[in-house]
């Protein structure tokens, strides 16, 4: 039998039902915010975070519209993320939808202008702002397009960096179902998040990972308090991670909060270096020592926390694994003791029975740890609590590694700094080299193009002077020899000068000891570069009165070295005794060695010129013997050859009994004599006799039937294109070249057909000769002997202009190709 409700059950449902529901939405609140954490925390790339953050936001808004614009500092807004029926576009994919369906949403993605009075407000600045399409705003191109989809109303909410926006999330709903002040605030919560992931990933620029363990809540209607107290205190973090980036003012905002929120009478920050631990930041008594105060703090009563600031090392059995190594949170029971008695002990007398230890995690190692102390009589750690603690450190894991990443970018900054403070010396440097370089440039070109060694050493020293600013000098030279040293030229009251007169050794005809006026022992080692104090009465050097009588205080002298060994000197000598900086002494050694090059010039220029004429007559014999022995081996060789052949042609009718005619040798005699004619004529450096009123075409013909003997050699001969007459030089090559190439073919290709082949066309002419031989490998031509006929056959086709080409393979004969351009 059913019950029927009382009165007071019926007045109690109504008021219950608003509580519940506000539980769920609180619930629904909390589960989206640490849903988004927990994505962040796993230090995704963007196109892996942002979709699943808008996934979250679509889920607890009920939408299907959503987006995450891109603010640019140059103004340009452009569409980042688009998420749509379920699916999150990337950038990418947005710029590739169809132009004719998508058009707006492209358009967007490619980058546009939002006018200043869109937001109502500067659109650089964060805020959030509610728009209504279906009353219009100041695009009404994008209202048309937005009530056409469904997105009637409009959630833009900025996302700032340091103060300025830097994206944008948008919401979209239609008209009938307007933003709760509830919504906003989660909404601008998810925001803030989505804003702290992009801070750390632009500092970072790679995959941030961090595999923090996470388990949903069960969130029941009795624990609605404790989710709403979860809630604000998770808020507050995020709040404070938005909002301070130093991360030694971070912390202590956060253990503040662990500490109201978990009821902990102490909680602090670990940071693990290898294996050593350090104690950080510590709450106690109600405010938080930072780590210069740790290492201060009572002796007596806090030394152990002395001793945790300055470094320790954890037991494996302490936590149950390496510190590194940790992944997940540890409840350590300090009252039932652990396998540090003395922490054990410590934390008894404080009141910290149960401590709460979480790790912080970046990729797969701890790099710290949350620990969170309370007493028995708070009770254990619940689920609830913490999975918030977890969520802190991963938070605290983002803001120490963007610290880290923010010290880097410190660090480089400096090192760039250092970098362009030292550019700017060097430019202050370059420009002072500047005018040294002019003055080595001009020296250059003078020793290039003078052939006066005076002439150029009058102008290193009178440069040298408008820049170095010493007020005489002069250059010595000596023999190695006999240690003779004779003045070369000087420089005196702003002008160059032959003679210094009055100086000891100031006149090139009396020369002096160089070992006396320089002061080097030893004239065959490298001397340095000095510097000598000129002071009245001052004997030690000879030209000391000299100088002082034209207050000269100083006195430099660079020694002149020539392949490692010195040769003189270059003196400068100056009117005040100060340092000369670097610059100066580089451009003193510069110029020195500018006048060794000078005078070592001059030396060899008669050296040069004797040579010159001793060389020119060798190679005029050398060119004349190249000449005749191209000549002999084109003459004779081939002669011999020709004899030869048709002597074997004889012995082989011989031995088989047949007879020779009186005419048969008659020819073998006239080949004989026709070589032994062209000879003469190489020798006298005569137009070869084949050429001898003949063209290039009859002389080929010649030598065809000459070269062609019945039974052993088939010659043959065919002309291409319309003859016209060549220059006598090309004529010569080519047919000196038909020579080489078929006696080649005859000596060592044992060739059975050779094919002499001239042809004409508009733009030249082409010889080539083509044997049926063994052939050879024509990259080595050394192995057949060919080496002197090839290079005689090249030098002759490059000699008038042509361009010779060999091809042979072992078994496939050989073709020779000469072609020369006429045209």
């Amino acid at each position: 039998m059913n019950a029927v409700p009382s009165e007071h059950s019926k007045t109690a449902a109504p008021r219950q039902q608003p509580a519940q529901e506000r539980a769920e939405e609180l619930a629904k609140a909390n589960d989206a915010l640490q849903a988004t954490v927990d994505a962040t925390s796993q230090m995704l790339e963007l196109d892996e975070l942002v979709p699943k953050v808008l996934a979250i936001v679509a889920n607890v808004f009920e939408t299907d519209k959503c987006a995450v614009f891109e603010n640019l500092p140059s103004g340009i807004v452009r569409l980042w993320y688009w998420h749509a029926d379920g699916k999150t576009m990337l950038p990418a994919e947005l710029l590739q939808l169809d132009e004719e369906k998508h058009s707006l949403v492209r358009q967007l993605a490619a980058g546009f202008t939002p006018p200043t009075d869109y937001l109502g407000q500067d659109a650089r600045m964060a805020g959030t702002v509610f728009l209504d399409h279906v009353k219009g705003t100041s695009v009404p191109e994008f209202d048309q397009w937005a009530v056409s989809n469904g997105c009637d109303l409009e959630l833009n909410i900025g996302i700032a960096s340091q103060g300025v926006r830097c994206a944008t999330l948008c919401v979209y709903r239609p008209h009938q179902r307007p933003f709760s002040k509830r919504e906003i605030v989660l909404a601008e919560a998810l925001a803030r998040q989505i804003g702290l992931a992009l801070q750390v990933t632009k500092l970072s620029q790679t995959k941030l990972e961090a595999a923090v363990a996470r388990e949903r809540e069960q969130a029941a209607q009795e624990r609605a308090e404790e989710l709403e107290r979860m809630a604000g205190a998770l808020q507050e973090t995020i709040d404070s991670f938005g909002k301070i980036s130093d991360l030694d003012q971070l912390v202590p905002v956060v253990l503040q909060i662990v500490a109201r929120t978990l009821g902990a009478i102490s909680c602090a920050v670990y940071e693990h270096k290898t294996d050593t631990v350090f104690l950080k930041f510590w709450f106690v008594e109600g405010r938080v020592l930072h780590p210069h105060e740790l290492l201060e703090v009572d002796k007596d009563k806090f030394g152990l926390i002395r001793m945790l600031a300055a470094g320790f090392t954890v037991p494996v059995d302490y936590l149950g694994t390496t510190v590194v190594e940790r992944t997940r949170a540890v409840i350590v029971d300090h009252d039932a003791g652990t396998s540090v008695p003395e922490f054990d002990t410590f934390a008894r007398n404080l009141g910290w029975d149960f401590e709460l230890n979480v790790p912080i995690v970046s990729g797969s190692r701890a790099i710290g740890a949350l620990c969170v102390f309370r007493s028995k009589s708070a009770g254990t750690y619940t689920p609830q609590e913490i999975r918030f603690a977890e969520s802190l450190s991963a938070q605290l894991a983002m803001a120490m590694l963007a610290k880290d990443l923010a010290v880097q970018a410190q660090e480089r900054a400096i090192e760039t700094a250092i970098a362009r403070e030292r550019e700017e010396a060097a430019q202050h440097r370059a420009g002072e080299l500047a005018n040294a370089n002019r003055i080595l440039r001009r020296v250059n070109e003078r020793l290039s193009m003078e052939t006066n060694y005076r002439s150029v050493l009058g102008l290193l020293l009178a440069e040298l002077s408008s820049i170095v600013g010493n007020s005489g000098g002069g250059i010595f030279t000596f023999d190695a020899n006999t240690y003779a040293l004779r003045f070369v030229l000087g420089y005196e009251d702003g002008k160059i000068v032959d003679e210094l007169i009055g100086h000891p050794h100031g006149h090139g005809d009396r020369p002096a000891d160089a070992r006396v006026f320089l002061g080097w022992k030893d004239l065959t080692t490298r001397p340095a570069q000095e510097f000598i104090k000129m002071t009245p009465g001052n004997a030690a050097h000879p030209s000391n009165e000299w100088h002082s009588r034209r207050r000269h205080r100083l006195l430099v002298r660079t020694p002149l070295i020539a392949n490692d060994e010195p040769v003189g000197t270059l003196c400068l000598a100056f009117t005040n005794d100060g340092p000369l900086d670097t610059l100066k002494l580089e451009l003193c050694n510069a110029v020195a060695q500018q006048a060794t090059l000078a005078l070592q010039l001059a030396r060899l220029s008669d050296q040069a010129r004797q040579a010159d004429v001793t060389r020119e007559r060798e190679t005029t014999i050398l060119q004349e013997r190249t000449r005749f022995a191209g000549q002999i081996h084109d003459t004779l060789a081939q002669g011999f050859t020709g004899t030869l052949l048709h002597l074997e042609a004889l012995r082989v009718r011989v031995s088989r009994g047949q007879r020779v005619t009186v005419d048969e040798i008659q020819s073998v005699r006239k080949i004989a004599a026709l070589g032994l004619a062209e000879a003469r004529r190489s020798a006298l450096a005569i137009r070869p006799l084949a050429l001898d009123g003949r063209d290039l075409s009859t002389a080929l013909q010649q030598l065809t039937e000459r070269s062609a003997v019945p039974g052993l050699l088939d010659c043959r001969w065919s002309l291409g294109g319309v003859p016209r007459p060549l220059p006598a030089i090309a004529d010569e090559a080519l047919l000196n070249i038909a020579h080489e190439a078929v006696s080649n073919a005859i000596r060592h290709a044992d060739a059975s057909n050779i094919h002499i082949t001239l042809a004409f066309d508009p733009d030249g002419v082409s010889l080539r000769v083509q044997d049926d031989g063994i052939g050879f490998d024509a990259s080595d031509s050394r192995q057949r002997g060919h080496t002197f006929g090839l290079r005689s056959m090249r030098e002759r086709a490059i000699t008038v202009g042509g361009e010779l080409k060999v091809i042979s393979k072992h078994g496939q004969g050989t073709t020779v190709t000469v072609h020369l351009r006429t045209a």
